[in-house]
């Protein structure tokens, strides 16, 4: 719970900070001294276990719930990105390691990559897009380079730090977090245009395209979805701050998403670890609070303030029949779960 009051705490303090790459984030004197204090007054207004029961109340009351099935250890360091290819086999990425795994989650192949992957996406055709910070490596389906583009900078069509890989069609959108926009550019890397305005507190700056084609963006900064058109327009969004279970806490969640095939969303979010999933306006359907992953959280309660913007985060993806895996926050495991109706 204490983790809790810092994280919604940050809200105040993190929409001016400048935005680093994970390995490059520190706290401040002042906002130190804030969470300090936020954490010595934490127990004296709401203990742990009555938090936990709340959420567990109004988790039992959803129409689904989130059922744990497996569990990996896919031995990256840490786990930062997942994804899903046509054949359902999954993909992680950490470190300078992709590997794939399939459908039983039996390793079949390490793909070594030449830079630390930030994110991964996998295209139509099953070639793998892997964001390595400052550009963008593409692999065949046998795990062969077939194309690598992009530079570091500010000017329209470099990059500061990738987050995240989406594709539509021909094109392949690019959120950068340092930038604090969304790059459109063709799968072979060419430019052609962006999105801006956003607010990116953090390291954390997730997109992705539905199976109807449309984008959406985590706006981790507003507390929001939203969705853009084919002329980069906002056309609908959704989220809101708080602290209850269906809003986003924090400075700035969610920090990753995922769609499932029929629309629905699963997000994830740090300092109050929370997986849940919402349908396509928002309402929450299901939910799973701090407690359920309390045996993969840094022990401490500085590496637990810090460790969310230092760590891999809770990457989320879905695989054609809806199966979601979750790459924990301490990068070392996957989890695989199934939605399944709420019978009370």
């Amino acid at each position: 719970m204490i983790g809790y009051f810092a994280a919604c705490a940050e809200l105040s303090l993190q929409k001016d900070l400048p935005m680093t790459p994970p390995s490059d984030h520190s706290l401040s004197r002042r906002r130190f001294c804030f969470l300090a204090g936020t954490l010595a007054f934490a127990p004296a207004f709401l203990s742990k276990g009555f938090a936990a029961s709340l959420l567990e109340n109004k988790a039992s009351t959803l129409p689904y719930q989130l059922k744990l099935q497996q569990m990996l250890e896919p031995k990256l360091t840490p786990t930062r990105a997942v994804g899903f290819d046509s054949k359902k086999r999954l993909i992680a990425g950490g470190g300078s390691m992709v590997k794939i795994f399939d459908a039983q989650n039996a390793l079949l192949q390490e793909i070594p990559v030449p830079g630390t992957v930030s994110t991964l996406t996998i295209g139509p055709d099953d070639s793998i897009y892997v964001g390595l910070e400052n550009r963008v490596l593409c692999l065949d389906t046998a795990g062969k380079k077939k194309t690598e583009w992009g530079t570091s900078g500010k000017e329209p069509g470099q990059f500061v730090f990738i987050t995240s890989l989406a594709i539509m069609g021909s094109f392949i959108f690019a959120a950068d977090s340092g930038n604090r926009r969304v790059s459109r550019f063709t799968v072979d890397g060419d430019f052609v245009d962006d999105i801006s305005g956003f607010q990116v507190p953090s390291a954390y700056f997730d997109c992705a395209v539905d199976t109807q084609g449309v984008l959406y963006v985590a706006h981790t900064g507003n507390h929001r979805i939203e969705q853009y058109d084919a002329n980069r327009k906002r056309v609908s969004s959704w989220g809101e701050f708080g602290t209850a279970p269906e809003k986003f806490c924090g400075c700035c969640n969610p920090i990753h998403f995922s769609i499932l095939p029929d629309g629905k969303f699963v997000t994830t979010e740090k300092g109050i670890v929370r997986l849940k999933v919402y349908d396509a306006s928002g309402k929450l359907l299901a939910h799973l609070g701090s407690e359920a992953f309390k045996d993969c959280s840094p022990e401490n309660a500085s590496a637990y303030l810090e460790g969310p913007c230092q760590g891999a985060g809770m990457d989320v993806a879905a695989d054609r029949d809806g199966r979601i895996a979750l790459a924990t926050q301490d990068g070392k495991t996957i989890r695989f779960y199934t939605l399944e109706p709420n019978k009370g």
